[in-house]
């Protein structure tokens, strides 16, 4: 398993909080894990812009149900793409693609509208009303 280092996690905080900055978001509060959030340097780095920071328990990952069922729900769509794709095209793909499996299904999962809602995720967190084309989206692993 990898590991993030503490200076790659605050330059991914930092990457995070530009972003949502220029989607007019203001990052005020982190509710975290106690690994590598726990650490000094991040909790300095959100005294320092003004956040509040809370912890789940140990092994309590419920707390954080949201992010919890987020990453399961992205995982299983990633697997079902991968073997999909691996089904179709035996030849040309591995399980070597999981991490752009991953990656597609988040971009899938954040630019389509979840049933009983009206708006994408995007366009919820930026305040956009940019319809995303669809044609864009093709099915994972298929050649072009």
């Amino acid at each position: 398993m990898e590991r993030i280092t503490r200076l790659e996690t605050l330059q991914a905080k930092r990457a995070f909080e530009q972003f949502a900055n220029e989607h007019g978001v203001t990052i005020h509060h982190y509710h975290c894990d106690n690994g590598i959030f726990a650490d000094t340097q991040f909790r300095a780095a959100c005294k320092a812009a003004g956040q509040t920071i809370s912890f789940c328990g140990v092994n309590a990952h419920h707390q954080n149900g949201v992010a919890e069922k987020r990453i399961r729900d992205l995982r299983d769509s990633a697997r079902s793409m991968l073997l999909l794709a691996r089904h179709n095209w035996p030849g040309a793909i591995t399980a070597h693609l999981w991490g752009f499996a991953l990656h597609y299904a988040s971009v899938i999962r954040r630019n389509t509208v979840r049933e009983g809602e009206k708006r994408s995720p995007v366009q919820k967190f930026a305040g956009i009303e940019d319809i995303p084309v669809l044609s864009d989206f093709h099915t994972f692993g298929c050649p072009t």
